[in-house]
C-alpha cells in the first residue's frame, strides 16, 4: 500500500502515466476547450459595462469610435437602432459563452467516463493475471472494494480535477476582466477571498483525508459482511444469525455514509458564505459611490459589471474549492487504485507444451507454503497417481486440496 499521506496531485500524476496516448490527446483537446471557455467569459464580462453605459445614456452611444464606424458600415442612422444592435451582440456573446461552457462540461464528463472504463479494464486485467499464490493471500473483500467502489471514486477524483482546471481558468479570466474594470476592487477581492478560502482549506484538509480512510475501511468491512453472510446463507439461517449480520452491516453502512455526507458538506458550505459576503460588499460599495457622487449614469454600469463578474466568479471559486475537497477526500481510493495499477502484468503463455503422462507421477515428501512467513499448506506429502486412475481429494476447507491440484 502506498503512503496514505502522499499528496493527491502526485497520486493523480502517477495514475496519469497509465493512460493511453489517445486519452492524453483528448485531455489536451479538453484543455483547449477550457481556454476557450475562459476567453468567452472574459468577452461576455467585458461587454457588460459598455452595454449598461448605452442603456444609462443612449445619446453618448454614437460618440464611441468603434460603434460609429460600425454604424456607418451597417447604415445605422439612429441611437435606437444602435441600441438594438448592441443588445443583440451582447445576447449573442452570452449565448456563445454558455454554449462553449456546456461543450467543455459535456466533453469533460464523457472523457472521465472513458478514462474510468480504461482504468477499470486495466485493473481487472492485471488482477486476473496475477499468480495463484498472490490471489490466495489476498482478502477478496479488499480487492472487490478497490475494483468497484474505490475505482469509481478515483475516476470521480479525475473528473473533479478536470472541473477544477476549468474553473481555475475561468476564474483567472474573470479576475483579469475585473482588473480592467476596477483594479482596486479586483485586488481587494482576490486578497480577501484567497485568505478566506485558505483558512477553510487549512481547517478542513486533515478531516477530509481522515474521512477518506474511514470511508474506505467501512466500505471494505461492509462488503466482507455481505460476502460472508450470503456465502454461508445456509448456516446463517440454521443458526438464526441474521440479526447479528444485519446489525454489523448497518453499523458500517451508516458510518461510511456519515463520513461521505460530512465530506460533501465540507465541500459545499463555503459557497453560501462567499455569496453573502460578495453581494453585501457590492451593495456597500455602491452605497458609498452614491454618497460621493450624484451621477448615477457612471455608477450603474460599474456596479452592473462588478455584480455580473461576482455572480460568475463566486461559483467558479466554489467549484475550485469543492473539487479540491472531493479530490482530497479520495486519498485512500487513489492509493488503492495505484496499488492495483502497479501490479506486474504477467502475460499468459500460449505456447505451453502439454504434459504427457506415460505411466504415473509422484509426490515425494512435498511441502509447500505461499510465503516464507506463512504456515505450510502441504507438509511432507507422498502421493502416487497412475495413468488411468480416477482420483478424488477429500478434506475440510483449507486442508490443501486446491493447492495439491
Amino acid at each position: 500500500m502506498n503512503d496514505i499521506k502522499s499528496p493527491n496531485h502526485q497520486l493523480l500524476l502517477q495514475i496519469f502515466k497509465y493512460l493511453s496516448p489517445k486519452r492524453r490527446a483528448q485531455i489536451c483537446i479538453l484543455l483547449i476547450l477550457m481556454v476557450g471557455s475562459a476567453v468567452s467569459e472574459l468577452v461576455s464580462l467585458g461587454a457588460v459595462m459598455p452595454f449598461l453605459s448605452v442603456l444609462a445614456e443612449p445619446k453618448n452611444l454614437l460618440t464611441l469610435e468603434w460603434l460609429s464606424n460600425m454604424s456607418v458600415f451597417a447604415r445605422i442612422s439612429s441611437a435606437d437602432q444602435m441600441i438594438l444592435v448592441v443588445t443583440i451582440l451582447f445576447v449573442l456573446a452570452s449565448i456563445i459563452s454558455a454554449l462553449i461552457r456546456l461543450m467543455t462540461l459535456r466533453y469533460g464528463f464523457y472523457l472521465s467516463a472513458s478514462i474510468g472504463s480504461d482504468l477499470s479494464k486495466e485493473v481487472f486485467c492485471r488482477t486476473l493475471y496475477q499468480p495463484y499464490e498472490i490471489h490466495v493471500q489476498r482478502d477478496s473483500s479488499v480487492l472487490i472494494t478497490a475494483v468497484t467502489v474505490q475505482l469509481g471514486r478515483s475516476v470521480n477524483a479525475f473528473n473533479n480535477l478536470l472541473q477544477l482546471a476549468t474553473a481555475l481558468m475561468v476564474s483567472i479570466s474573470l479576475i483579469s476582466g475585473m482588473f480592467i474594470i476596477n483594479p482596486k476592487i479586483a485586488l481587494v477581492s482576490i486578497i480577501y477571498f484567497s485568505l478566506l478560502y485558505g483558512c477553510i482549506i487549512i481547517i478542513t484538509k486533515n478531516l477530509l483525508q481522515s474521512n477518506s480512510i474511514k470511508i474506505s475501511r467501512s466500505t471494505t468491512i461492509q462488503l466482507r459482511i455481505l460476502r460472508e453472510s450470503l456465502g454461508a446463507i445456509r448456516d446463517v439461517i440454521l443458526d438464526r444469525n441474521q440479526l447479528n449480520y444485519i446489525t454489523a452491516y448497518s453499523k458500517q453502512d451508516i458510518r461510511q455514509r456519515y463520513y461521505v455526507a460530512q465530506n460533501q458538506y465540507l465541500g459545499a458550505f463555503p459557497r453560501y458564505i462567499m455569496e453573502a459576503i460578495g453581494i453585501s460588499s457590492i451593495v456597500i460599495y455602491g452605497g458609498l459611490l452614491l454618497i460621493q457622487t450624484t451621477d448615477s449614469t457612471q455608477i450603474i454600469p460599474l456596479l452592473g459589471a462588478l455584480a455580473l463578474g461576482a455572480q460568475r466568479l463566486l461559483p467558479s471559486l466554489q467549484q475550485i474549492f469543492r473539487s479540491w475537497a472531493l479530490i482530497k477526500g479520495s486519498n485512500a481510493d487513489l492509493n488503492a487504485l495505484l496499488d492495483l495499477l502497479k501490479q506486474e502484468y504477467i502475460a499468459p503463455t500460449l505456447d505451453i507444451n502439454p504434459y504427457i503422462l506415460k505411466k504415473s507421477f509422484q509426490f515425494n515428501s512435498v511441502s509447500f507454503a505461499y510465503s516464507e512467513s506463512s504456515v505450510p499448506i502441504l507438509n511432507n506429502v507422498n502421493l502416487t497417481i497412475n495413468k488411468g486412475d480416477c482420483i478424488g481429494l477429500v478434506g475440510p476447507t483449507g486442508s490443501g486440496k486446491s493447492t495439491t491440484v
